[in-house]
């Protein structure tokens, strides 16, 4: 059985996110959705996890080798329910990137020098694959981020002027800020918006049509007002476990999704992190590996979002809720090792 750990260290060093408020009541019931083919106490293992917690509003999904064998929802939450992801939008930005990356308009050596003109000295030599790691050695995050109606390259200037916590590539350092200045790249590379590069590359191909990175031109690419559904963001996991292909059609390149589960912070010193010396890769966590590649991964966001994929098994994972993540964190632990005991 596999145990995924989580250290209360996230909240303190804010890292995955803006947190919310404890929301806890009487006990709930599964009001919608069901488990199949021998899967069905996964629901009832949520729901005993959701009622000692004092009661959530949730959802819980379980994936199989492409094959859906629990959605379930708790209390006030149904298909329809939008929520925050905070940190499980860094695996949306990092596969978005990748879909341009496939397109050959940009690259994971590319410099922030080549897309963004005037930037100069060290801050121009960080190349893509280190702002997607967090090894671009770029404070974690700045007040500009949290500005929707700046232009995001001109975030991205800040970011990049700011005073640098090291070197590009000397160790990891989890934040925010990188993605910002990924995502300026995107924009110069595509001649979109972040808006209008997500749903071309990613969003449309996958009909993400509940998912968005909320209003304005300077969207927090890292966490911020991103939300989604349990069923688009299970779509996403899905074609990211099926190797980039989804439906009849590929999203993603198998190589595109090899980069992704590529760890980038071996031998690196852990310079901040809220999960101590577990690697990283691009935009999930590598909670597992083996060969060069992360044989498990998460992104989880501090608002009770916790999404997972176990690749060699190809078991997708999702548990939403909102509230702290170390509340909600046992949740997920347990629906997880109960899924983990049923899949051979």
């Amino acid at each position: 059985m596999t145990t995924i750990r989580w250290t209360l260290a996230a909240l303190a060093v804010g890292a995955l996110g803006c947190g919310s408020s404890t929301v806890t009541g009487p006990s709930v019931a599964l009001t919608s959705g069901s488990c199949s083919g021998g899967f069905e106490s996964v629901a009832d293992t949520a729901l005993a996890a959701i009622n000692r917690a004092q009661g959530w509003s949730a959802g819980v999904l379980v994936d199989v080798a492409g094959t859906r064998r629990c959605e379930v929802f708790f209390g006030a939450f149904d298909r329809t329910t939008t929520v925050a992801v905070a940190s499980a939008a860094k695996w949306l930005t990092a596969a978005t990137i990748m879909a341009v990356v496939d397109r050959g308009l940009i690259s994971l050596d590319d410099s922030v020098g080549r897309f963004l003109p005037g930037v100069t000295g060290v801050p121009a030599t960080i190349r893509l694959r280190h702002l997607l790691s967090h090894t671009s050695g770029l404070p974690q995050y700045d007040n500009c981020m949290f500005d929707a109606n700046l232009a995001l390259q001109a975030c991205a200037r800040t970011i990049l002027a700011a005073q640098a916590i090291a070197g590009p590539g000397v160790g990891f350092y989890y934040g925010g800020a990188g993605y910002t200045v990924a995502g300026a790249m995107v924009e110069v590379a595509t001649g979109k918006p972040w808006a209008d590069a997500f749903d071309t590359y990613l969003a449309g191909p996958l009909q993400l049509a509940a998912t968005s990175y909320g209003p304005g031109t300077n969207p927090m690419l890292s966490e911020g007002g991103v939300v989604t559904t349990l069923s688009d963001y299970g779509r996403f996991l899905g074609m990211l476990a099926a190797g980039g292909a989804s439906g009849s059609g590929r999203v993603l390149s198998a190589d595109a999704v090899r980069q992704l589960r590529t760890p980038r912070t071996t031998g690196l010193p852990v310079l901040a992190s809220p999960r101590g010396s577990l690697g990283y890769a691009l935009g999930s966590w590598v909670d597992a590996e083996a060969g060069g590649l992360a044989t498990l991964s998460t992104s989880p966001g501090s608002r009770g979002f916790v999404p997972l994929i176990d690749w060699e098994r190809g078991i997708v994972v999702i548990v939403e809720a909102f509230d702290y993540l170390d509340r909600v964190w046992p949740l997920f632990q347990a629906v997880w090792s109960e899924v983990d005991r049923r899949v051979p």
